[in-house]
């Protein structure tokens, strides 16, 4: 929280509270069970370009560039790539699923009716926003791996 804090440039937790979206006894009582709101604070990084990794680590550039589509793109087809480029029959598919299809088909159709400028940006972000996702998934992961090591060495 305080290195979000230094990003953002605020001094207190009832701004950093407000920047999250979250009442001032929420974030209190988040910030001392140690409950961190990572889906907003990802969504803070994603708006103010702040490294994801930085904010977990400390380690690296605090500002991150601008998301490179020629990455966002390579990510794109490797996920279409692993899933053989075809989605599953709909008959086939768990109903979590058939309803996540149904909104991804929904967004695409209101994404070809926009300026192609704008619907590539919003294609950017959900594709940054995915993959700080992922990498926050991974991280965390790491770190349990991490500490129950630690944990079996003591």
């Amino acid at each position: 929280m305080e290195r979000l804090a230094r990003a953002v440039g605020v001094r207190h937790d009832a701004d950093l509270a407000r920047l999250l979206g979250i009442s001032t006894s929420d974030f209190s009582q988040r910030k001392g069970r140690g409950k961190v709101p990572w889906d907003r604070i990802i969504g803070v990084a994603n708006l103010r370009s702040i490294s994801v990794d930085w904010l977990l680590t400390g380690i690296g550039e605090m500002s991150r560039a601008a998301p490179a589509a020629a990455v966002d793109e390579a990510r794109a087809d490797a996920v279409a790539e692993e899933s053989g480029g075809e989605e599953l029959p709909t008959s086939a598919q768990p109903p979590a699923r058939k309803e996540f299809g149904r909104r991804l088909a929904a967004l695409a159709g209101l994404l070809d009716q926009i300026d192609p400028d704008h619907s590539e940006a919003i294609i950017a972000d959900a594709l940054s926003r995915a993959t700080d996702a992922q990498r926050l998934a991974e991280l965390e992961q790491a770190i349990q791996q991490f500490k129950k090591e630690a944990k079996r060495r003591a």
